[in-house]
């Protein structure tokens, strides 16, 4: 995270008027943003790698300090490409308070009806992965794995996800663009996802 601070400082960032907070002041490793998409107020709470369980008690009271928000998730890795949660024993870091993406559900994303998706990368697909579970509160909660890393497209297109929402109809539409060539590619990562529920009015 050295460089990612580098290059998405703190002071800089803390000043646009999206920025909510950080766990840590000064850092870029988990922090915050809110913003309203006509009278929708999203919140994207970016989190580290392997979370460690003061990070994830933060983001716990950050959800539940904003009801009126939806929460979409981004951190390094959540689900891999057979639709698992992470729930493994890797951890290439010394601490050993890590929590993995099952014991974030369980623990703290399942219990709020205001978190929506999460977004995560760390293992190289050509596809789109999607999979839902359900809140105990009865929302729905969808995972995407996203990331073109030594990929066949990556570094010929320079392929990018572009999701458009449609608040009306409550549907997302997914696909891999190439700016380069002005196209999306790959069937398999087009398609259109409803998340109508009684949690999204």
């Amino acid at each position: 995270t050295s460089m990612f601070n580098k290059y998405f400082p703190y002071e800089k960032y803390s000043k646009n008027d999206y920025f909510g907070g950080a766990f840590q002041e000064g850092y870029m490793d988990n922090y915050y943003s809110i913003f309203s998409v006509g009278d929708v107020k999203y919140m994207i709470l970016s989190l580290e790698y392997l979370p460690r369980i003061n990070v994830v008690n933060w983001a716990d009271r950050m959800i539940s300090e904003h009801p009126d928000c939806r929460v979409i998730v981004t951190t390094h890795y959540f689900m891999d490409c057979h639709g698992k949660l992470d729930s493994g024993t890797y951890n290439p870091y010394s601490y050993t308070d890590s929590y993995r993406a099952q014991q974030m559900w369980e623990k703290v994303l399942s219990k709020h009806s205001n978190v929506f998706m999460a977004f995560s990368g760390h293992i190289p697909a050509d596809y789109l992965f999607r999979r839902q579970d359900k809140g105990i509160n009865g929302n729905t909660f969808t995972s995407v794995l996203v990331d073109l890393q030594g990929a066949m497209m990556s570094s010929a297109m320079n392929t990018l996800l572009v999701i458009k929402v449609n608040e009306r109809n409550k549907t997302m539409n997914f696909c891999y663009y190439s700016p380069e060539y002005d196209a999306c590619y790959n069937l398999q990562s087009q398609f259109t996802m409803s998340f109508a529920d009684e949690f999204n009015p």
